[in-house]
Order: structure tokens, then sequence, then C-alpha cells
């Protein structure tokens, strides 16, 4: 019996021993697994290598370790499973430029740590970008606003841009920094005459600039078109270069905003023809001691003007025109082809050769373009010839109100205050044409109707002519001529009064006004210009 119990006892022992040793095992194998802390990178630092080496503190009890990694927190996926040691050779998959967010999961014995995700840290791969590529305006280009887009190409990597620009590469400066659009609108300052501007961009992020970018700067050329400034109400006179400067004294030119050299024509190679340069120099003299300026007046042919559908003759004569205002130091020029016609497209010929004078004749505001054109008193394709599109690209046009003759209508007067009154309202309130623009016509002569046309200075009317009326030839706008075989005609002129009412007239409805020509007037205090200009108070 006592056997019996011992036997009993010693297997208990047994038994007893055997579940410690299980017991005790179970607590170990059923260890919680605690998380690591990563060690390096640090976290929020920056690598430049596409290679990272992944370190943590190593876990009591840990045999392996799941690694997860992604480019968000939210977006963190297993990339190596059962790592042994506390390290990690990682290669990233994506670019350049890319946070990536890793933690690492303790594992033993199938059992893994819970909540590790919470131990999250991050690190920065990239490189300074690369420079850009300019894409406009494009290289070479020319622009006629002061108001420029420039945009360039995202630089991988890049975060921001430093914007440059300046008349060289070599010394452009900064213009706008920190930008992170891949474009920037930019005012040139006020009163920026035409040049070539040169810009490039400058990529940057954390880890630095862009190296070299002056190498990619590109041009463009800033081309201001612009009228100079407006000279008020003007007093145009022309003078053909078959008149004496030395006849007309200092003060007619004095009284003059603008003498009008006529005429230069254009010729069957698309230039110019200046005659009479010694007229010429004693005219620029002469106009410009007393204040006024000088214009050229270009006419031509029927068949030359023609000629200028040519696109390349009529560069070649803008470029010719360009150079004689240059050599001439001219203040403008007056195109005084007078009646572009809608019936042989000459109408569309002289919008393109003024739309191209004005682009380059005001380039900087540095000359003047006038126009001499018909007054529009009857409908058809004279009147129709001029385009609206032309009023834009002309400073001011000089109306011809004049010459509204008849050969079998007697009595008729060629430039009366009803054509006049006519011809205003038709080109500024009919046809849109600017108020200011508007410069009226006189004629400094007579002519007769009825019979076969006679034109007769005013300085002749004065000289030769008998009264009709109440009134003396000066003041009257009637007189009889006796020619030189002793028949007579009646020639009709605007004489002193009426002179003063067209004045006024276009004093209040319009922007001045001109005398065809000088060398018609008188050169003394009964002179046309004199009256005119008296009547509107204009000093001289």
């Amino acid at each position: 019996m006592i056997k019996k119990i011992f036997n009993f006892l010693a297997a208990a022992s047994i038994i007893s021993l055997v579940l410690y040793s299980c017991s005790k095992k179970d607590v170990i194998d059923n260890a919680l697994l605690s998380c690591t802390s990563n060690t390096a990178p640090a976290n929020g630092s920056s690598v430049s290598t596409p290679t990272v080496t992944l370190s943590w503190k190593a876990v009591s009890g840990a045999t392996s370790y799941d690694i997860y990694i992604g480019t968000s927190p939210s977006a963190i996926n297993l990339v190596a499973p059962d790592v042994s040691g506390s390290s990690y050779n990682y290669t990233l998959p994506s670019g350049a430029n890319a946070t990536y967010h890793w933690y690492v999961v303790p594992k033993a014995n199938n059992k893994e740590a819970t909540g590790c995700a919470s131990s999250v840290t991050s690190f920065t791969y990239g490189t300074a970008p690369a420079t850009t590529t300019n894409i406009s305006p494009a290289n070479g280009a020319t622009t006629l606003t002061n108001s420029i887009t420039l945009q360039w190409k995202h630089a991988n990597g890049a975060t921001a841009y430093d914007l440059f620009l300046g008349t060289s590469a070599a010394t452009a400066t900064v213009i706008a920094s920190n930008l992170t659009d891949s474009f920037y609108v930019y005012n040139l300052p006020a009163g920026t005459l035409s040049n070539n501007y040169y810009w490039y961009v400058q990529p940057k992020n954390s880890l630095g600039n862009a190296q070299n970018p002056a190498t990619t700067a590109t041009s463009f050329k800033y081309h201001l078109i612009t009228p100079p400034p407006a000279m008020g109400f003007m007093v145009i006179q022309y003078f053909p270069s078959y008149r004496s400067v030395t006849e007309y004294p200092d003060r007619m030119f004095k009284m003059c905003n603008v003498v009008n050299y006529a005429f230069a024509p254009i010729n069957a190679s698309s230039t110019v023809d200046v005659p009479a340069s010694a007229t010429f120099n004693a005219l620029y003299t002469k106009a410009k001691t007393n204040g006024a300026k000088v214009f050229l007046s270009v006419n031509a042919t029927a068949a030359n003007f023609i000629l200028l559908r040519d696109a390349t003759r009529r560069s070649t004569l803008v470029k010719d025109l360009m150079n004689k205002a240059r050599s001439l130091s001219l203040d403008g020029i007056d195109m005084d082809y007078e009646y572009p016609r809608t019936t042989d497209g000459t109408d569309t010929v002289f919008a393109l050769l003024m739309k191209e004078l004005s682009d380059s004749l005001h380039t900087d505001g540095k000359y003047y373009l006038s126009a001499a054109i018909t007054p529009g008193r009857y409908a058809g394709a004279v009147r129709d010839g001029l385009k609206n599109e032309v009023f834009a690209y002309t400073d001011f046009f000089n109306v011809m109100v004049y010459d509204d003759f008849s050969t079998s209508v007697p009595y008729k007067h060629h430039s009366n205050m009803d054509l006049v009154n006519y011809c205003t309202n038709y080109w500024i309130n009919t046809r849109g044409m600017p108020k200011e623009k508007f410069v009226l016509g006189i004629p400094a002569y007579g002519r007769n109707s009825g019979a076969t046309q006679v034109s007769t200075s005013f300085k002749t009317i004065l000289s030769t002519g008998a009264q009709l009326g109440p009134s003396p030839v000066h003041l009257s706008d009637s007189a009889t001529i006796t020619r030189t075989d002793g028949t007579t005609f009646t020639t009709y002129y605007t004489g002193h009064e009426s002179t003063k009412q067209k004045a006024l007239s276009v004093k209040t409805n319009g922007g001045g006004f001109m005398f065809w020509e000088m060398g018609h007037d008188a050169n003394d205090d009964n002179a046309l210009l004199k009256v005119a200009c008296d009547a509107v108070g204009k000093t001289y």
C-alpha cells in the first residue's frame, strides 16, 4: 500500500513538472512583441540616392521583421516580409522628390507585434531639379503688347521657380520669385520703348536650385507701336517742290504745325524720288527755324500704285520711306494717293500699305502718318475706296473739301460752306472718323464753272480779279478774270470771309485745317493762312 502511494506521488510530481515546463513555454511563446522605432533615415530627412538603408531598433524576442512603405500615410504596403536583422536596403520605385512613409512590424513564431503603424516615420528622396524649357513667347517672337505671358515647361522635382528678365541674358534679374505655376503675366514698365528682352527660369526645391539656368534663356522683341503726341488743333500747309521758299515770310511758316513737302512720287521700283533737293533743304530749314514740323508728301500714278499689290513691293516702299524719314530728319509721311478705288483693288492695297506704314512710322511714337483723301461728297468707288480700318492707322486726314465744280452748271462754287458741312458730317458722323483726325482742306485758289476748267491762285485773283458784287475781291467768293487774249471768265474761290467761316466751323467740329497750297496764297496780310489762324486764335 505504501509502495502504491509512493508511486502515485512520484507520477504526480512528474506530471506537475511537465505541466510547469509546458506552462512556462506557452508564456514565452504567447508574450506580446513590442513595436520598434525607426532609426534611419531620420524622420523628415532627405536622401539623394534611390537605394536607402532602412534601420530600426531590434526587439527582444523578435525573429524577423516585416517592412511597410508607401508615398502617403494612408497608402503603405508590405514591401519586404521576414527580414532578419535590424536593417534593410530598399530601392525606391518612383521618380525624384517623393516623400516615403515607413514602419516595421516585429515577428516571432508566426506572431507579430500590433499597432506598429503608429510608429511611422518619413523621408524624402530627391535631388535639385534640372533646368526647364521656355514655351512662350517663342524664341525670337515679336509682341505688340506690354503685358507678356511667360510660360515654361514644368521641371520634374521643382516646387518653385524664380523668373529672370533683362535686355541680355547676362544682365537679367529676378522679376518674380517662388512661383508655383509654370507661367507668369508680366507688364513691362510704363514708357518702355521697343527692345529685345531675354528671359529664363530657375527651378528649385528644398534640395537646391537648377544649375546654369541662364543657358536656357530665350528672347522676344517688344515692339511699341504708338503715334507721336497729338498736336492739338492743327494748321497744315502744302508746299510744292516747284515753289520759291524765299517768296514767303517766316511768319507764314510759324503759323503752321506741319508743312508737307510735295511731292515725292512712287516710281516703278516702288521707292520714292524726292525732287528739288535744294528747295527741300531751304524749306526744311525755314520750317524748322519757325517751329513747324516737316512731312514728305508721297503720291503715285495709278500704274505704280497698283504694283503695290505685291507684298514685297510694299515692303520695299515702307523701308525706303523709313530711310527717307531718318536720312532727311522728317517728322512724318503724308500719303497723297488721293483716290484708292474699290473697282481696281487699290482700296485694299491702300489699307495694307497704311497699316504697314503705321507699324513702322509709329514704332516708339517717332513719326507721324497722315493722308490726303477725297471730300466724300459723292457715293461710289472712290468714296468707298477708303476703308474704315485706315482710321486707326492714320494720325489725321487732310480732307480735300474742294474741286466740286461742273463744266456744265454755271455759277457753281467749287468749295462752299454747304460742301464743308456735308463732308464734315459724312466723315465724322456717318463714317466714324475720329473728330480730332478730320483736317478740313481749304483751297487757296479758285475755279470757274459752266466752262472748261481754269484754276486761278488767290494771289492772282487779288492782283488781276475784278470785283463782281458789293464786297471787295479779297472779301468776296467770286471775281472776273481777264485772260491774256482778252476773254473773261468768273472764278469762284474762298475769300477772307468764307475762310473765317471754314476755320471756325472746323475749330468746333474737327481737328484742324490745311491749305492747298502756300504758293497759291498771298504772302502779306491778305494771306488766307493768316486769316484762318487769326479766326481761331492761333498764335504766331
